[in-house]
């Protein structure tokens, strides 16, 4: 039989998924400085240069946007608020960047995330804009 869930076994829970995000934030990080001593980072910059001028983001924000794109949003503004900040980026070129992230992650992870609820998406989303209404009107549903 199972048994109630506890406040100690909920702060466990917590505790394990932090250790586990830390664990995967860490990976990345690795990741990053292993592509910059093996040179393979300037390769990805160079790749994404014709796209990035396409969508009128410098040559300066390259780096920024791709950090952005593989670690996340999080890390990514955080480099982008210190490059601002420092005078490495252009307040345009910061905001394209920051444009071209926010696209990116809302069409790649929500879609990534429809698709590993299947079939029952449907059921989810109406579910959030039901919620969304109720709590945006007032509804008497709620």
């Amino acid at each position: 039989m199972p048994t109630a869930p506890t406040l100690s076994s909920w702060a466990i829970a917590q505790l394990e998924t932090l250790a586990l995000i830390f664990v995967i934030i860490l990976a990345l990080i690795v990741l990053l400085k292993l592509l910059k001593k093996l040179g393979l980072e300037r390769w990805i910059h160079l790749g994404l240069l014709p796209l990035l001028k396409l969508l009128g983001i410098g040559r300066s924000a390259a780096n920024v946007t791709v950090i952005g794109f593989t670690l996340g949003l999080s890390y990514g503004a955080g480099l982008l608020i210190r490059y601002v900040q420092n005078g490495v980026l252009s307040k345009r070129d910061s905001t394209l960047a920051l444009c071209f992230l926010g696209l990116c992650h809302s069409v790649i992870e929500d879609t990534l995330l429809i698709l590993m609820l299947g079939r029952y998406s449907g059921h989810f989303m109406g579910t959030v804009t039901l919620c969304h209404y109720c709590y945006r009107y007032d509804c008497p549903l709620a």
